[in-house]
């Protein structure tokens, strides 16, 4: 399955970003008589090893890289966030949060500043605006946020308008209670 920027256009259903990437995204490039003429982000869902590399009409597919296409560590990021995939989905990142009143934040620890930033903007923008945080342990999230979000989820904490959290693993809740928090 490759990349398609337009999968997130569409209107409907809930947007699930990987912002950081996934450690089942490869970049592949496209050889043709040993020349490259394409590029692309691939979701494999078998070794890469095993992962077809000639195909009927004589294209060859090889993993550029060999490794996942992964965002790590701390300052690096708010560069990759600027090229390819990695811009591609802070774009739709933007423009959904601006479309959306609730956001939904599932295993995310508040600890990139770029993602962080995007979050106070969007929620800052609109009163209305809510965050559900699904987490077992709130504190400890709070605790370890980076950068200004910290101070802002700390002054949120006991604004149960704005600041929803279900305290719980996300296997031991389901979609009709986070809905259900939405309202």
């Amino acid at each position: 399955q490759y990349w398609k920027n337009k999968y997130l256009r569409r209107n409907n259903g809930i947007k699930f970003l990987k912002l950081h990437g996934s450690l089942d995204w490869h970049w592949f490039d496209f050889y043709k008589h040993k020349v490259i003429y394409k590029q692309k982000i691939g979701k494999i869902n078998k070794k890469l090893d095993d992962f077809p590399k000639v195909f009927d009409d004589g294209i060859c597919q090889i993993s550029a890289k060999g490794t996942p296409l992964f965002l790590t560590g701390i300052n690096d990021k708010y560069l990759d966030y600027n090229y390819g995939i990695f811009l591609d989905m802070m774009d739709n990142f933007y423009r959904l949060l601006n479309k959306t009143k609730y956001l939904i934040i599932i295993g995310y620890g508040f600890g990139d500043n770029a993602i962080n930033l995007r979050i106070i903007d969007w929620f800052d923008k609109n009163k209305y605006r809510k965050i559900i945080v699904v987490s077992p342990n709130m504190e400890t999230v709070i605790q370890n946020a980076r950068g200004g979000i910290s101070r802002r989820l700390k002054e949120l904490e006991n604004d149960k308008n704005r600041l929803i959290i279900i305290k719980k693993r996300f296997e031991d809740t389901n979609s009709q209670e986070i809905i259900q928090n939405l309202r």
